[in-house]
């Protein structure tokens, strides 16, 4: 999810993946707050606890849920991410053996100085489908030109400016159905490419 949010960002959209047939986990990251009346636990119990809740502490949550995943399944997933988890999700994923695939709805420097973004996706290993709005789509083109272009898709709407990060799939964001669109043909060549 993205900054100041919960798990309760992918409320409808998780809905939507499980009636596509696919098995799903929304998780809340330390760092977030609440969103459509889903308050972040993770976050409120790493506060109680005074612990670090900075964006790049989230990853050892990210990374938590994958090793749940992994040992329930023993099956490659796909990593979703929004925003600053987004970017995240890319991180995780290269050499990462348990990764299929990565969707990043804007993904951006949101580390620096402590991690570069550009730096770390050199040597990206995995597919990725990467959303953004249409303001962000050359920032996009830029930060994921390592990526060699049979590894990436990204796409902006055309009918709309979009938003940021995946409240794009949200049905109050004009461009949702395009969005949609663009992200489930994506999935029907992951599964294709089995």
């Amino acid at each position: 999810h993205q900054a100041g949010y919960s798990k309760g960002e992918y409320k409808t959209s998780a809905e939507k993946f499980l009636k596509l047939g696919y098995n799903c986990l929304a998780v809340d990251l330390r760092s977030g707050g609440g969103v459509n009346y889903v308050q972040n636990e993770t976050a409120n119990l790493a506060k109680e606890k005074g612990m670090t809740i900075t964006y790049l502490e989230a990853e050892k949550d990210m990374l938590a849920a994958i090793d749940y995943v992994w040992s329930k399944s023993q099956k490659q997933m796909i990593l979703f991410g929004s925003s600053y988890s987004a970017s995240l999700a890319m991180c995780i994923a290269k050499g990462n053996s348990k990764i299929k695939a990565v969707i990043a709805f804007s993904p951006g420097e949101y580390f620096q100085p402590d991690m570069v973004i550009k730096d770390q996706l050199n040597g990206f290993d995995k597919p990725v489908f990467v959303a953004c709005s249409q303001r962000e789509y050359t920032y996009m083109n830029d930060l994921l030109a390592s990526i060699p272009d049979e590894l990436k898709t990204i796409f902006k709407p055309r009918d709309g400016a979009g938003e940021h990060g995946s409240k794009s799939l949200w049905q109050s964001c004009p461009a949702s159905k395009e969005y949609w669109f663009a992200l489930l043909m994506y999935f029907k060549t992951l599964d294709n490419n089995k």
